[in-house]
């Protein structure tokens, strides 16, 4: 549990698998007794106002008691109640609700391994339980805290756990890192779950029934604070606070009293072997290790787009920069060698989470400004953000890894034609790649067989929106008077519909819906062409698509020319 300062909460997902290790079990309690075992577990008694804390320093609102610790069938039960009297601490003060909190200070601590619980939480607003860890003799916060599991109810299903380590400096304020695993489906008060860290030198992992979702070493810190998690033994705590704050709001109507965690078994192991890398896919593979400390490192193939930063001045060097270099704009260097806007380079980067942004010529510009927009939008990819003064990106390396950013943006840097005058202006991109066309005007001969109308007619014409429909702007002309009729005209490029008329619309064509020369909108039916070059248009036939049929005279064929009388006078 911790007294909050500085906040850094961020929600991810992993699906690396608990390492296969060699274990030691050195302590353990299965709770096969009616009782809590005392050589195992004390009580801590109170509002932990005997440490000079009012609510545990968070403002909590139970006072913690034995009894409300109870063992049976196996498991241990802590049971949050309702106080309808009240309990008066030490300090005077009355508190409502009770509830306990087990220890292991004082009577067993240790120094690196795997500690893992079995446990059922549980549901309703209010409900603070916690499965975590002190320094024995330390203080709080500069010799650390380490927290397995926290879960914060609310008037949904708890869907949610979470697992943080905090560094500090006393006096003064406390900074940690803290990320959550949230449940496919239904409530983490459904079931038993196996919550438990690995702790090795420089290195823990956080996992939910084995499979790991969070891992933290020095690097994931500032550099003014000293990583205190290679000093000390440590004891256990599991306890179910009740929360009265605004991250984590007080009992509600809804929230149902008497309600209890449930702990099935608390186990702590020690390693054998020898530690080191043991993925063969690794940068730094150790044939002879037996046992993973967090050490892997991995190729990150780092690239970012600034085509779309049109206000930015172009820089001489772009720089990954990162909470793991105390953000250095100086130290991982991306080139453009081929000057095409694209920065990229190859990092070797330890396995774990890399916060990062992209930064130029020692700081002379950041992304950090746009990022904060984007989060401010909706965006998703600089989670680990206050959404007005910073927003960085953050990544989870376990292997060779490609990424792909934006200079200060969670979009995509879209080329195209930028140009709105342009025939094929796209209104997305965020730069121009000179792909703009612009209209030019081409020649387009119309020809128009009017051999088989048979409405009276003068003078045929040529409508379209290329026009205006304007009725007989285009009149056509039959210069060797063989009723085909033609007319040349220039029209810039584009697609366009038409039909043809005659006298004014006296009379007009009646297409054919489907046909493979129309184009039907709502009533209307239409010819369709798509200039794009000097064309000479076939001839076609008045409300067809294709040439006129033709008569023809000759031989009379099918016929018994014998059966002809022949008139001979």
């Amino acid at each position: 549990m911790r007294v909050f300062s500085i906040i850094l909460f961020l929600i991810y997902f992993s699906t690396n698998s608990l390492f296969s290790q060699s274990w030691n079990l050195i302590w353990n309690d299965e709770f096969s007794f009616n009782h809590l075992d005392s050589t195992k577990w004390i009580h801590d008694i109170g509002t932990g106002s005997q440490y000079g804390l009012y609510g545990w320093g968070n403002s909590e609102l139970q006072y913690y008691q034995p009894s409300n610790t109870e063992v049976y069938n196996g498991t241990a039960k802590i049971i949050a109640k309702v106080e309808p009297n009240g309990i008066v601490d030490s300090w005077g003060n009355t508190m409502y609700y009770s509830s306990s909190k087990i220890t292991t200070k004082g009577i067993f601590d240790f120094k690196y391994g795997k500690v893992e619980a079995k446990i059922k939480t549980i549901d309703g607003q209010g409900f603070w339980p916690a499965f975590w860890m002190l320094p024995s003799g330390g203080s709080w916060p500069c010799n650390g805290e380490i927290d397995i599991m926290e879960q914060w109810g609310s008037d949904g299903p708890t869907n949610t756990t979470t697992g943080a380590a905090h560094v500090g400096i006393c006096p003064g304020s406390s900074f940690y890192q803290s990320f959550s695993n949230v449940i496919s489906s239904g409530s983490y008060a459904d079931n038993f779950h196996v919550y438990s860290v690995q702790w090795q030198p420089d290195y823990i992992a956080w996992y939910v029934d084995n499979v790991q979702f969070f891992q933290v070493t020095p690097s994931s810190y500032p550099s003014n604070y000293t990583w205190p998690f290679n000093s000390n033994d440590w004891y256990l705590m599991i306890n179910l606070a009740i929360s009265n704050s605004t991250w984590a709001p007080a009992p509600n109507s809804n929230t149902i009293f008497p309600s209890q965690i449930e702990i099935d078994y608390v186990r702590v192991y020690e390693q054998n072997g020898i530690l080191g890398c043991t993925d063969s896919t690794a940068n730094n593979y150790d044939v002879n290790a037996t046992i993973d400390n967090g050490s892997c490192e991995y190729i990150v193939s780092f690239s970012v787009d600034l085509n779309c930063s049109t206000n930015l001045n172009p820089p001489s060097v772009v720089y990954v920069t990162s909470s793991a270099i105390n953000w250095d704009c100086n130290t991982y260097a991306l080139n453009d060698s081929n000057s095409d806007g694209i920065w990229t380079g190859n990092i070797i980067l330890q396995n774990g989470f890399f916060e990062y942004i992209y930064c130029t010529d020692g700081w002379s510009n950041s992304e950090s400004s746009g990022l904060i927009t984007s989060m401010q939008n909706g965006g998703t990819c600089a989670t680990n953000t206050d959404y007005s003064t910073y927003a960085n990106r953050l990544i989870n390396i376990f292997s060779d890894t490609i990424i792909s950013n934006v200079w200060g943006s969670c979009g995509q840097c879209v080329s195209g034609c930028t140009d709105p005058t342009a025939t094929n202006y796209n209104s997305n991109a965020g730069y121009d790649d000179g792909s703009c066309i612009y209209n030019s005007n081409f020649n387009i001969t119309f020809q128009l067989d009017m051999n088989n109308i048979t409405s009276s007619f003068t003078i045929p014409e040529v409508n379209g929106t290329f026009n205006g429909w304007c009725g007989s702007c285009w009149p056509m002309s039959d210069a060797d008077g063989d009723n085909i009729w033609n007319y040349t005209t220039s029209i810039p490029s584009g697609l366009y519909e038409y039909k043809y008329a005659a006298d004014g619309w006296n009379i007009a064509e009646n297409l054919t819906m489907g046909s493979f020369c129309t184009l039907t909108t709502g009533i209307y039916t239409n010819r369709l062409i798509n200039v794009t070059s000097d064309t000479i248009l076939p001839v076609v036939c008045w409300e067809s698509c294709s040439l006129c049929p033709t008569s023809t005279c000759g031989a009379i064929t099918g016929v018994n020319m014998s059966d002809v009388i022949h008139d001979r006078a």
